[in-house]
């Protein structure tokens, strides 16, 4: 038997997909989710028609410039990690971001990266600095953290997102959801 995805699934998988895209290249997720959605809905109502040179000029250019893959230089010598207590080499100093000022104690590396994916775990909606409390910028948490916690952290982004979209409706049935017209009845499975 041949199984066929719903349009709703594929439009969402396709949104969903993405969204990462546009959080991995350095975009806000509410910029990152709100572009996403009108890509997904404009190829869906007028590729078929255009040619590639037409789709090509459609087709926005990247939100930021890629963000920096190192880490900031923080110079000093060893250091005790003020989470886990243990001493640690100066080779070992870390800070993902500028803070706002510098850190007088410092976290490992590991540490700081717990300290992310609970944030994570605990669905936080900004992710924060434990040195200065300012938000991290997504491109710095995915590279920051495993597939599992970045995979969590683009959904929970991108369904806070949807959830401020007044057309966006989420059925309490099937855990699914769409965009809905309001001349058009809001049930498709049964669930009213």
């Amino acid at each position: 038997a041949v199984i066929s995805s719903s349009p709703d699934v594929v439009q969402r998988e396709a949104i969903a997909a993405k969204f990462k895209e546009l959080v991995a290249q350095g975009a806000s997720p509410q910029e990152a989710a709100l572009q996403a959605i009108k890509l997904v809905r404009q190829s869906a109502a007028g590729s078929a028609g255009r040619s590639a040179a037409e789709a090509d000029m459609a087709s926005p250019a990247p939100l930021s410039a890629p963000p920096e893959e190192v880490d900031v230089l923080c110079p000093g010598g060893p250091y005790t990690c003020f989470i886990c207590t243990e001493a640690k080499e100066s080779f070992e100093r870390f800070l993902p971001h500028r803070c706002s000022v510098m850190p007088e104690t410092l976290c490992c590396r590991s540490c700081f990266v717990a300290w992310v994916e609970s944030q994570i775990d605990g669905d936080s909606a900004a992710i924060k600095c434990c040195h200065c409390d300012s938000t991290l910028e997504p491109a710095i948490v995915s590279r920051l953290v495993d597939a599992e916690h970045w995979q969590r952290y683009c959904s929970s982004a991108l369904h806070r997102t949807l959830k401020q979209d007044a057309h966006f409706i989420w059925c309490p049935k099937c855990a699914g959801g769409g965009w809905v017209d309001a001349n058009q009845p809001l049930s498709k499975c049964g669930w009213t």
